[in-house]
């Protein structure tokens, strides 16, 4: 049983995954563990563009709905039919990465609007491959809450893990305050190695080729973002 008010307040959700990201930080920097400092820095912040995110913050969306003209009659948010995309454009679309701060991941995760990711860059591939009978006004792509629901998740029980590792090697954590001036350098070594093995599980996401978008560098911040709609 934890005796840190700090792992009560995440297990118990008391406070935000944020305040809570916050104070690992403090303590993470005390023991210089470059690591997990680095993964509540970017928690914290959000992810860059170009970075490496984890898998947990990864998905798949094949759920599209547009409004426009089909034919001659005009539709508003019915189903896209997933034929007429191109392969190549499927395979780029269809996968969701969540680079946002957890603040916004936690928001997400909890609200009532439906989330959505801006696709209307594909309506001339739309027209094309319908061709011309659909004309798109507007293309979303549909985000489940479960996915943002399990990224926050994964950031608790990472988050508890931690905490409980550094209490059991150096007690009470409540001060927000560790002092190792009296702990070899080895030792300290050895401890954040044991803790980064229990948290991170040695599972390191790797860097991916990244392939050219069909669109362009400025469409593709256009149509990036998560946004959501009432």
């Amino acid at each position: 049983m934890p005796k840190s008010q700090i792992i009560k307040d995440i297990v118990e959700d008391s406070v935000s995954l944020e305040k809570s990201l916050t104070r690992l930080l403090v303590l993470a920097k005390d023991v210089r563990n470059s690591k997990l400092v680095q993964w509540a820095e970017k928690e914290l912040k959000g992810y860059k563009e170009d970075a490496d995110i984890p898998n947990y913050r990864r998905t798949e969306s094949k759920e599209l709905q547009y409004s426009g003209i089909n034919n001659r009659f005009q539709v508003t948010s019915i189903p896209l039919p997933i034929g007429w995309i191109s392969k190549d454009i499927m395979d780029q679309i269809f996968p969701i990465a969540a680079y946002e701060s957890i603040r916004l991941i936690e928001e997400l995760a909890t609200g009532d609007d439906t989330i959505m990711r801006d696709m209307t860059a594909l309506a001339g591939e739309i027209r094309s491959n319908s061709n011309g009978a659909v004309s798109c006004t507007s293309i979303q792509q549909l985000i489940p809450r479960a996915f943002f629901i399990s990224i926050c998740a994964e950031v608790k029980n990472k988050m508890i893990t931690a905490l409980m590792e550094l209490e059991k090697k150096y007690g009470n954590l409540d001060g927000l305050g560790i002092d190792i001036s009296d702990k070899p350098k080895v030792q300290i070594e050895r401890i954040n190695s044991d803790l980064n093995n229990a948290v991170f599980q040695i599972n390191v996401p790797q860097q991916e080729a990244v392939k050219e978008p069909w669109y362009s560098k400025i469409a593709w911040k256009v149509i990036v973002p998560i946004v959501t709609a009432i």
